[in-house]
């Protein structure tokens, strides 16, 4: 029996408490240890953010530049700058790290593709857009990394809603073959932070993530700037079929669990339905614990 059959035999289905599954010795591989992820409301500011450095370098094919309110995100508690929110500002900081060490290829094993990380739940409203549009804002921070923002949940577009673009061309189209990617890849008046939107919808979703077209997507945006990290906002495991398949495509998945609301039998479900092979970062949201051993761990099966 494997261990994630153990976990299922002895978990219950309640919603997950801070730092229960880590103390769980038949799950200690499955979940070493949660990233604790306030919700507190962000403070709408009059606050200007921009990068102080010029990063110059780095390859990007976006032509078109879009103003990105940001009010309208602060409003969303998007944490722009440590005094919004500065419990979620250094959280932010240290969930970040462990995926940019990774990236970088400077963790424990090589991490193919680890520029690339797929940002998903076990089911709708457990903040996964939340947390991949903060970690994106995040990381456009770093003086030596640029990041693109993917709408990959082309269903739900939240990423599009809150930034405004969810009138705009995008991934769809692109999969489509309708639009070269440079017609629909953003440029911001974020420093260092690029969008690829959703696009409209479709009624071949899953077609369109399976197709050969996504994975030369994958591979095109690995390899031509190492130094631009790929966030993308994916649907929830349990509930389509393209998030197992995005997840073939990336180096790391960060995999968010809400607390009180993400159910423990719903979560081994999911890291079931996900590639063993692949390191999965573990996040709590709006938990108002810290995690006893730190913010971000890692499951893997090798």
């Amino acid at each position: 029996m494997s261990i994630i059959e153990k976990a299922v035999n002895k978990l219950a289905s309640a919603p997950i408490e801070p730092n229960r599954i880590a103390k769980t010795k038949e799950t200690e591989r499955v979940s070493q240890v949660f990233g604790a992820v306030t919700d507190e409301a962000d403070r709408a500011g009059d606050h200007t953010f921009s990068k102080t450095n010029d990063l110059g370098a780095g390859y990007s094919e976006a032509v078109e530049t879009v103003d990105i309110d940001l009010t309208r995100l602060r409003k969303a508690q998007i944490a722009l700058e440590s005094d919004d929110n500065p419990r979620l500002y250094e959280e932010l900081r240290m969930i970040k790290r462990k995926l940019l060490v990774n990236a970088a290829g400077l963790g424990d094993s090589s991490i193919e593709k680890g520029n690339l990380i797929m940002v998903t739940s076990s089911v709708p409203d457990e903040g996964k857009t939340f947390m991949a549009t903060n970690l994106a804002l995040s990381i456009a921070r770093e003086i030596d990394r640029t990041v693109l923002l993917v709408d990959a949940d082309i269903a739900k577009s939240d990423v599009s809603k809150i930034f405004d673009l969810d009138d705009r061309k995008g991934l769809t189209e692109y999969l489509t073959g309708d639009v070269e990617l440079n017609d629909v890849l953003l440029k911001t008046n974020v420093q260092g932070l690029e969008i690829l939107p959703a696009g409209s919808k479709a009624n071949n979703t899953t077609e369109l993530i399976a197709s050969n077209k996504m994975v030369e997507l994958a591979s095109r945006l690995s390899s031509q700037n190492k130094d631009r990290i790929v966030i993308f906002d994916c649907p929830p495991i349990l509930v389509t079929s393209e998030a197992p398949i995005l997840a073939s495509l990336v180096g790391q998945v960060a995999f968010v669990v809400c607390a009180g609301v993400t159910k423990e039998k719903e979560f081994i479900n999911s890291i079931e339905r996900l590639d063993h092979s692949k390191f999965v970062g573990l996040i709590m949201n709006q938990s108002n614990e810290e995690a006893e051993s730190g913010y971000y761990g890692y499951y893997t099966n090798t």
